[in-house]
């Protein structure tokens, strides 16, 4: 079904294709899904407290969403929980806060 829809958009001309739904599968199934649409794939490693290490936490264009034959979709990968159990944005600024003492948001002699 794949292929016979991949030769009619071929044969019909069409230069764009819908993204389809990796989120939750596997670094491998998902880079063979989108390679097989005949999309180049680039993966990303982010924390994630609740996808499974080596799945699919997002995918951007989204699945859906209307895509060049040929672009690229860029997929972003569990690596687990992020160190000392925060989120994303606390590993990037190194603290539990945004409001910790990092330099950017420092509340240090505010009170």
């Amino acid at each position: 079904m794949l292929l016979a829809l991949q030769l009619n958009n071929l044969l019909a001309g069409a230069s764009t294709a819908p993204v389809p739904d990796v989120v939750g599968d596997s670094q491998a199934v998902a880079t063979a899904t989108l390679e097989a649409d005949d999309f180049v794939v680039a993966a990303f490693n982010t924390y994630s407290p609740s996808v499974p290490v080596g799945d699919v936490v997002s995918q951007s264009p989204i699945a859906g969403a209307t895509a060049a034959i040929g672009s690229t979709v860029t997929i972003f990968v569990s690596i687990g929980p992020a160190p000392g159990g925060g989120s994303d944005i606390d590993s990037l600024f190194g603290t539990s806060s945004l409001f910790g003492n990092n330099g950017l948001f420092s509340t240090d002699g505010l009170f």
